[in-house]
């Protein structure tokens, strides 16, 4: 009767949200049992740990890892690269967060945040973490085969470093030789700054629709910031079709074309940009439409970093005046087919001082980049071949052609009777994907198949519906398992072969989620004298960015495989 006169009395609104607010409250009383664990682990240790398992006088009902939050009696945690504790639970009405400061440093001083994340997005601790904090995940299980990432190529050797058991023979070698080729992936080094990578591949480029910011008439200042693969070819850095033009001569001098009346006038520097191959500069023209003569004059710079300029030899005069044709172009940039190929940071075009339109490598997303002064750049990719990469970590890039990378046969990489396995691929893919893409194999096989069973092995790879799936073969029994939904393109990709031996189960995992298959006939006998393969399988190859890849001798936690993940990525 008390329950009733309470419910009739504050009503059913007001009594259901005494139990939001009773759940939230359960929710950040959890968060606090584990920031005090984190207290006294600091204690001891001098910073907070990323590790759920370092954490002592946790509730045995009370849940805490690097993964999201999945109810009020799970905490999900992390920390960042300057010491923050992020730690995040999810109630009904949403998912509860607390920051906690770290132990020393300038963000020390400043107090706790108490916060809420919607309930249409993930409950992850990491999204706690202040804006340009990244986490700093526990390092992957010990006992990895081979753990290789694409941070760790040595140029010289033509090698990834192998971190795994197999380090003394099993490096991941790029390409079919020990010297250069075109069988190698593009390895893409990132330097502190996120740049966009255009190879040298028709069909990719980037370009923001005309505009009247785009489409100065008379005077104008158009710049580019690049490390071209070489600064004495012809290429085109900037173009507005029908209307301007700012490019690069075989010799390396600097040439601006105009189209004034549907005539085109071509202004040339006197002097070269004297820069090696992937050398990062900066070159720029400035045109006075008018020089108050009845002729135009274009004068030239280059500069190392676009902030001081140094004239590259004389201004250079036109006759007549200029009044630059308004076509309805886009303006594009970094256009493949005309020559353009390397790393691209920067463009803008000015008149005066006044900054029109900017383009800067570092706001752009996967897709799409959206500038500083408010407009939006497409990111074009080549439907073959190498496509264009924005380049925010360390990455090896292969063109679905014929790059491939590998690792010595061992044995132990074979999944025998009763065996078990994890393979971990941290990729990334720009679609679409149409048939199937290997990313990981070991394999006999004198053909693309997947689904026959004449060749036995095991293959980690891409189906033609776009899902990740994870085939194993031993000789006359095949078991393939693919996920349950579409990879996202343009996003990051954790994908993972299982197999576990005791039960005869195949899986793969798509990120978070598993797929299984029981089949106890299946028994991938060892002994298949055939390397592990990246990006190729028979004559079939796959376009990608690859990360890294580990493999263990058992079957993984998910928590385990995003451990792996993040450290492939790191």
């Amino acid at each position: 009767m008390l329950v009733l006169s309470l419910v009739t009395s504050i009503g059913v609104v007001g009594f259901r949200a005494v139990t939001d607010r009773q759940d939230k409250n359960q929710a950040l009383g959890n968060l606090f049992i584990v920031r005090d664990a984190q207290r006294r682990y600091a204690s001891l240790n001098d910073s907070y740990t990323p590790t759920p398992t370092d954490l002592r006088a946790i509730p045995a009902n009370l849940t805490v890892s690097d993964a999201p939050s999945t109810n009020k009696n799970s905490v999900s945690m992390a920390v960042g690269s300057r010491g923050t504790l992020a730690l995040a639970s999810l109630s009904e009405n949403g998912c509860v967060t607390l920051q906690v400061p770290p132990l020393s440093g300038p963000l020390s001083r400043q107090t706790e945040q108490r916060d809420s994340l919607p309930i249409s997005v993930l409950c992850d601790a990491r999204s706690a973490l202040p804006s340009g904090e990244y986490q700093q995940t526990p390092g992957p299980p010990s006992d990895a085969l081979v753990l290789s990432k694409s941070s760790e190529i040595s140029s010289d050797s033509q090698s990834a470093l192998n971190s795994g058991s197999l380090s003394d023979f099993a490096d991941l070698g790029l390409g079919v030789s020990d010297e250069p080729d075109s069988s190698d992936p593009a390895v893409l080094s990132h330097d502190g700054e996120q740049y966009l990578y255009i190879p040298n591949q028709s069909g990719n480029y980037v370009s923001t629709p005309d505009s009247i910011d785009a489409s100065p008439d008379g005077d104008i200042d158009v710049r580019a910031c690049i490390s071209p693969v070489s600064w004495s070819s012809q290429q085109v850095l900037v173009e507005k079709q029908g209307s301007y033009t700012l490019s690069l001569t075989s010799s390396g001098a600097l040439r601006l074309s105009v189209t004034s009346g549907g005539l085109s006038s071509t202004l040339t520097s006197s002097t070269t940009v004297s820069l090696s191959p992937l050398q990062r500069g900066c070159v720029r023209v400035s045109l006075d439409a008018d020089n108050g003569s009845g002729a135009a004059t274009a004068s030239f710079f280059a500069s190392p970093s676009g902030v001081s300029w140094r004239g590259l030899g004389s201004p250079v005069t036109t006759s007549p005046s200029i009044s630059i044709d308004n076509t309805s172009s886009p303006l594009v940039l970094f256009q493949a087919s005309t020559g353009f190929s390397g790393r691209a940071h920067s463009a803008s075009v000015l008149v005066g001082n006044t900054v029109r339109v900017s383009f800067d490598a570092r706001d752009c997303g996967q897709t799409v980049c959206i500038s500083a002064s408010g407009e939006s750049y497409t990111i074009t990719r080549s439907s073959s071949g190498l496509k264009a990469a924005v380049v925010d970590r360390d990455m090896l890039l292969f063109d679905g052609l014929d790059d491939l990378a590998s690792v010595a046969h061992s044995s132990t990489l074979d999944i025998g009777p009763l065996e078990s396995m994890t393979v971990v691929a941290a990729v990334r893919f720009h679609g679409p994907i149409s048939s199937q893409c290997p990313i990981v194999s070991k394999r006999e096989t004198d053909s693309a198949s997947f689904s026959g069973s004449n060749y036995a092995g095991w293959t980690l790879y891409i189906n033609s519906l776009a899902k990740a799936a994870s085939s194993i073969y031993d000789g006359s029994l095949n078991r393939t398992v693919s996920a349950g939904s579409s990879i996202s393109y343009s996003e990051p990709l954790a994908a993972v072969l299982l197999r576990v031996g005791a039960s005869g189960a195949t899986g793969v995992q798509q990120d978070g989620s598993r797929a299984v298959s029981i089949d106890g006939a299946l028994s991938a006998p060892a002994g298949i004298a055939v390397p592990v393969e990246i990006g190729k399988l028979g004559s079939l190859y796959c376009p990608m960015e690859f990360y890294g890849v580990a493999i263990y001798k058992r079957d993984l936690s998910i928590s385990e495989v995003n451990a792996v993940y993040q450290y492939l990525r790191s």
